[in-house]
């Protein structure tokens, strides 16, 4: 029904023969976009050059780093770093003396290895205070703060000695040997302690008493009047609220109390300047502090709450709960002859504890000359066998036989800083005991003041 002309027939032709090339055109245009995919896979399938130097380049870099990770790993197995002495604190040493050097992963040197030629090493010097026994020694390096330190410069003798060696030995004048116990976060280790005449405290250890018999013999009461006398004296922090004194090792220690202001200190022993401090946290209250033996012991006021520190740095080593009479501590001092901690709480009973254990095995009443109970004994140190005690409120020393708990003298101080002269009044009392490197002196202070004293007790 539909007719064409002859320009129309001609015009649908070309049409028709159009299509056709174009159809024509697209199936060969897939054939060519299949040939370029197909050259595309190829090329995949083989790594380019460059490609390839990319790669060895990563490779290169990975071996690189893990020679560096390698070497790292070797220098803190040799050295220790301080990471690494980090885990060791975290996790405290447990167990006793006979599997010590397994515990720290110390492999204690054999008698060939400890031993070294030459008058120079400690080893071979009469004052080295571990006498070549590798069982101590590696119970010396268990008490150290960076244990695995030491135990990785075991390798060499020459290192071992260097790392060991305690001191100068030619410093020894005397040597005086006495078995104590070191107490580290669950750890007791017993070892030999050296005491050398010149350097350490000279009053470690406990005197031959009889020499003070016929100051025993003296009786002594406020109403005697001015019974000490002045050596020296010298500035103190006038905020410091002192609980306690303590001497050791040639330095007065201090521990300062209240909320929020308590530390532990170092002072000078010649000026009393701080030389350093560390706070407490702000919920304790220090109260007394005494050294014993290689630590500084240290309680608080009603926290149940005692810390031991190390004598050198002031780091704290341990912790430890008590109990007294009230439950409280106030003061502290360690009986060099008897080997026992004394505590005072605010009561009229001293307080013995075992050292070992920090626990209580006796107390003792104090009765005053004048019949009364000694109420409030505050601050107290150990001083030719008696023990010399502080008063809370009262410019007084007590001198009490620590094994019947009579006071056998009462020293007045109320003249040696006359209230009157303090500029406030009530809590600024005299309180803070202290040793000295002189047998017959004595540190004397007070709570708030800004002076201290050495002293003679007369007569």
């Amino acid at each position: 029904n539909f007719i064409m002309n002859g320009d129309d027939e001609i015009e649908m032709k070309d049409l028709l023969g159009h299509e056709d090339d174009k159809v024509m055109s697209s199936a060969e245009e897939g054939t060519r976009q299949r040939e370029k995919k197909k050259k595309k896979t190829s090329w995949k399938t083989a790594i380019p050059p460059a490609r390839m130097s990319r790669c060895l380049l990563f490779v290169m870099l990975v071996s690189l780093f893990g020679t560096v990770f390698f070497g790292l790993e070797v220098f803190v197995y040799l050295t220790g770093t301080d990471d690494a002495s980090e885990s060791v604190e975290k996790e405290p040493l447990k167990g006793n003396n006979d599997d010590l050097s397994h515990l720290i992963g110390c492999k204690a040197p054999t008698m060939e290895e400890a031993k070294v030629p030459g008058t120079e090493d400690c080893y071979n010097d009469p004052c080295f205070q571990f006498e070549n026994d590798p069982e101590k020694n590696c119970n010396w390096v268990g008490r150290q703060k960076h244990p695995e330190k030491i135990c990785n410069k075991q390798h060499t003798a020459d290192l071992f000695v260097r790392d060991i060696c305690p001191g100068p030995c030619d410093r020894c004048e005397k040597k005086e040997s006495h078995k104590s116990t070191a107490h580290t976060d669950g750890l007791t280790m017993d070892f030999e302690m050296t005491i050398v005449d010149g350097v350490d405290d000279k009053d470690v250890y406990c005197e031959d008493l009889k020499q003070y018999e016929e100051w025993y013999n003296t009786k002594i009461t406020k109403s005697d009047g001015v019974m000490f006398k002045v050596m020296k004296k010298m500035e103190h922090d006038s905020q410091a609220f002192t609980q306690g004194l303590t001497y050791a090792r040639g330095v007065l220690f201090e521990s300062a109390g209240r909320y929020a202001r308590s530390d532990v200190r170092i002072l000078d022993r010649e000026t009393a300047l701080v030389e350093k401090k560390v706070s407490m946290e702000s919920k304790y209250f220090a109260e007394g502090l005494t050294y014993y033996k290689d630590t500084l012991v240290q309680i608080t006021w009603k926290k149940k709450r005692g810390f031991v520190y190390n004598i050198t740095n002031l780091e704290q080593i341990s912790s430890f709960n008590f109990e007294t009479t009230v439950n409280q501590g106030w003061g502290i001092t360690w009986d060099r002859c008897n080997d026992e901690i004394i505590v005072t709480d605010g009561s009229t009973n001293l307080h013995f504890w075992d050292p070992n254990t920090l626990k209580q095995i006796r107390k003792v009443k104090v009765t005053r000359m004048d019949g009364s109970d000694a109420n409030e004994m505050n601050e107290i140190e150990f001083w030719r066998g008696r023990v010399l005690a502080n008063v809370w409120y009262e410019d007084v020393i007590l001198v009490i036989n620590p094994e019947t708990g009579e006071v056998e003298k009462e020293y007045d101080f109320s003249t040696l800083w006359p209230k009157s002269e303090r500029g406030r009044t009530g809590a600024d009392v005299l309180n803070g005991i202290s040793i000295s490197e002189n047998a017959d002196e004595l540190y004397v202070t007070g709570k708030l003041w800004d002076r201290m004293f050495t002293i003679q007790l007369l007569p």
